[in-house]
């Protein structure tokens, strides 16, 4: 039918404008977020863009089913104030007959969501988990960013006006050494790193300088020039924490026993299926008339989502806990809210008020 196409077809632009800005948004507060970590020498220069662009997987499960949900109550909140709703209801179209292509749209995205929330964000979480680990063994030497002072391991701090990349080779450099109850400073012209003969730790040899040394709060320092000068530096050690149960697949979760799995796998399902739930809502709360203002269904709409959201994290931590039964898992959450989202659609259809039967209780 036309008229189920125009809703889909317009829903879906509104919902694919909507996850871009929101992607656009996320983008840019992690790539400032990023830079500046890399700018610290917590991450490597290369690595930037590659967490940039995982993170951005691991937000896009949520990021879709609420893109969905705000596009169809913007496309059905313009067809009530355009009194397009009241044409397609003289011509026998109401919310009932919605309900196929807003269950069909849904379908799409939730089998999108289900893709993402079972092998595409076990997969980013262990390449990020990966890249970190990468970035955890880099020497002291390859963390030095021109212009910024760099805090590694074992208390020093590094500071090198100028990088040359090829070489590597730093220029103007400055660097901090602590020595029992002693601090001293390095300055050099140049330096650059090199490997141990025996490839044990590495080392950073110095040209053309001076070292300070002596205790603090005291006046005599000891002041000592060479032509060159090496300096031992190891490597940072990789992190040899486990890997999260985020970043487990989903072939091994369902395999694997414990309260924690089972929350993991509860909170996996719960993306598709509250895409489904949401949409359901999206068509209950459109309702509006000229009267009201636009922002009263976006605002109550953002409430019901966060209840939604809220419910499932309480839910997921309850599981983690063992304080659920695991075959009720998160089912609970769901069957409640479908039971608010049907309630609200059959007062739309029947023409009543929401909160009517407490009215009457209470006037009685």
């Amino acid at each position: 039918m036309i008229i189920y196409r125009a809703l889909q077809r317009e829903s879906m632009r509104t919902a694919v404008a909507i996850v871009i800005v929101l992607i656009a948004l996320f983008v840019f507060v992690t790539f400032s977020t990023l830079l500046g970590r890399a700018a610290r020498g917590a991450y490597a220069d290369a690595a930037v863009l590659t967490l940039l662009g995982l993170q951005v997987l691991l937000r896009l499960d949520v990021l879709i089913p609420l893109s969905l949900y705000l596009g169809l109550l913007l496309t059905l909140g313009r067809w009530y104030r355009d009194s397009e709703m009241v044409v397609l209801a003289a011509c026998g179209i109401g919310l009932t007959q919605l309900l196929r292509p807003v269950l069909v749209l849904a379908l799409i995205f939730s089998t999108i969501s289900a893709v993402l929330a079972f092998y595409i964000n076990p997969l980013a979480d262990r390449l990020i988990d990966k890249t970190r680990r990468e970035t955890g063994t880099r020497t002291e030497a390859s963390m030095v960013t021109p212009g910024t002072f760099i805090d590694a391991p074992g208390g020093r701090v590094i500071y090198s006006e100028n990088v040359d990349p090829d070489g590597p080779r730093f220029e103007s450099l400055f660097v901090t050494r602590l020595q029992a109850d002693r601090e001293g400073v390095v300055l050099a012209r140049t330096g650059r790193p090199e490997e141990s003969p025996d490839r044990s730790h590495d080392l950073l040899v110095l040209d053309d300088g001076a070292a300070y040394e002596g205790r603090p709060g005291e006046t005599e320092y000891h002041i000592l020039t060479f032509q060159r000068a090496t300096l031992r530096i190891r490597p940072r050690r990789a992190s040899e924490a486990p890997l999260q149960i985020s970043a487990t697949p989903t072939r091994e979760l369902l395999r694997m026993p414990g309260a924690e799995a089972n929350a993991e796998l509860h909170w996996r399902l719960a993306r598709p299926v509250g895409v489904l739930v949401m949409a359901l809502f999206a068509l209950g709360l459109a309702y509006t008339d000229a009267r009201r203002g636009r922002m009263t269904n976006i605002f109550v709409a953002i409430l019901v989502y966060f209840i939604y959201s809220n419910l499932v994290n309480f839910g997921q931590a309850l599981l983690r806990k063992d304080r659920l039964a695991p075959v009720l898992g998160l089912w609970w959450v769901h069957a409640l809210m479908l039971a608010a989202a049907a309630y609200l659609i059959w007062c739309r259809i029947n023409n009543r008020a929401v909160f009517a039967p407490f009215r009457r209780g209470r006037s009685a």
